[in-house]
Formats: structure tokens, sequence, C-alpha cells
């Protein structure tokens, strides 16, 4: 008798997901992707991974027995019809074929013969035009009556009483000093490096230069020469500290007997310069000094 060993088999919904835990060493098979899938007794079937590999080849056909050959057996049972399979996608429409050519034309019919025309009525005659009426005559433009006289002014009334004086409000507060005209006040970080302007500078006060690092210096230069132009630059300290200032003309220039000057503290020194040309910084004289 033949044995038929049939192993256990779903599709891939009714194992499901997580799905049963087979024994260990039990196989499953899934119909519907064609896979194999051995239990350890633990894992669900979802977590249990799918049996694959290349097929082996195929081994040497050993050589035919002496015996008889045995009776055929019975033809086993018909397996249960599978799963049908997903449908496939829906080829490509094919390419439309040419148009077949063009049946002949069918003969033309006999044309049926016109039937008489009727006699035509004969046309009434025009009746003559009316005469037009008279136009009849516009009326006249009605006078319109004169603007009356307007009426006298009324007497004027007496002048009322004048009232009480208003207390004087307080007195508002004073507001800040504005620039001196003709004055170009620079103080702090910005006195310690200040260009003299010939073409717009008369006075310039220069208040407790001091640079970032702290020191207490005004180094100064000049722009747009103009001969004739003169220049004054007050410099002022009013703290502790003395400035030195770096004057920007050359020693055989300066009537202070040398290229800078220092101011001592809580002390102002007045410079006046003079511009003897138009080229550069060399014509520029330091003409006073004044502490």
């Amino acid at each position: 008798m033949t044995t038929r060993i049939k192993l256990r088999r779903d599709t891939a919904a009714n194992w499901g997901t997580p799905g049963p835990v087979l024994a260990l060493g039990e196989a499953g098979y899934d119909t519907t992707n064609n896979t194999l899938r051995i239990g350890d007794g633990i894992e669900p079937w979802a977590n249990l991974v799918s049996v694959t590999g290349s097929i082996g080849a195929t081994g040497y056909t050993g050589s035919a027995g002496a015996g008889a050959s045995g009776s055929v057996g019975p033809t086993g049972d018909v397996g249960p019809t599978g799963d049908v399979g997903p449908t496939g996608d829906t080829g490509p429409t094919g390419a439309t074929g040419d148009t077949g050519p063009t049946g002949p034309t069918g003969d033309v019919g006999p044309t049926g013969s016109t039937g008489p025309t009727g006699d035509v009525g004969p046309t009434g005659d025009i009746g003559p035009t009316g005469p037009s009426g008279a136009n009849g005559n516009y009326g006249g433009d009605g006078i319109y009556g004169g603007d009356g006289q307007p009426g006298a002014t009324g007497d004027k009334g007496p002048t009322g009483d004048i009232g009480p004086t208003g207390a004087t409000g307080d007195v508002g507060p004073t507001g800040a000093t504005g620039p001196v005209a003709g004055v170009r006040v620079v103080s702090g970080t910005s006195a310690s490096a200040v260009t003299l302007d010939f073409a717009s500078d008369g006075i310039v006060l220069l208040i407790d230069p001091v640079t970032a690092g702290g020191a207490h210096t005004a180094d100064i230069s000049f722009a747009n020469f103009t001969t004739g132009k003169r220049c004054t630059v007050i410099v002022s300290s009013t703290d502790a500290n003395a400035i030195l200032v770096t004057l920007g003309v050359d020693r055989d220039k300066s009537v202070a007997g040398g290229t800078s000057v220092l101011v001592g503290s809580q002390t102002s020194e007045f410079l006046e310069y003079v511009c003897v040309g138009s080229a550069s910084q060399d014509d520029v004289y330091l003409s006073a000094n004044k502490p």
C-alpha cells in the first residue's frame, strides 16, 4: 500500500498574524506565497523565517535492480484543489490595427422629375404717401421774477465784560543747550582720532579724548586742504587724566617745538592751524599754541 505524507498547509490570510506556534520540527506550507516554514515550538507563524535556497544538483541515477518490476500500485486519491491565486495585472491594450480600405461609392440613383412651377400672382399697386402735417408753434418762455432786496443788518449788541485772568501755569523744564554755532564738539573715544576738515571746520572742541583701550590720547589729521583757511582746536581735560595730543605736523612746522603736546589734568590747550596750500599735510602749520 502506498503511503502519502501531507504537510500542514493553509493560505497566507488563514495563517494570520501572529498565527499559530508550530511544534519543534513541524513544517507549515503557505499555499498563497508557495513558501515553507519550520516551527521551533516557541515563535508564532509570523516570526518564523521561510525556508529558501537553491535546488541542489540531481544525484546520480543508480543501476537498475535485477529483480522483476513490481506491479503498479493503485492511483492515489486526488488531493484537494489549491486556492485560486490572485488575478494578474491586465496586459496593455494592443495597438489599433490599420483602417481597412474605403469601399467603393455606390451608384447615384436617378434624379426624380421636377414638378411644374406654380404661377406667380400679380403685385399690387403701391398706394400714394399722405402729406406731412404742419409743425405746431413753440410757446414763449415765461418771465423770471426779480431777486428781493437783502434785509437791513441788525444793531450790534453790547460787548460783554472781560472775564478774570486765569492762573499762570507751571514753568516747563529748560530744554537742552543747543550746539554752539560754528563749533564741532567731539568727546570720549570719538575724540581720540579727529580729522580737521579745512572746508567746513572753524572751531573743533575735543573733550576728554580716550581710546577704546583707555589711553588718554588725541591724534589730529587733516582733509580738504584749502589755501588760507584756519582751524582752531581746543583740547579740554575735565578729569584727573592728562591728555597727550599728537599734533599732526612735522617739528619744523609746529610752534610747539615738537610733534605732540601734553594737556595737563583739568586744563585746556588752544591749537591754531593754518593751511598755506591745497595739496597735502605738508601745507599745514601749527601757527599758535596757547595753554
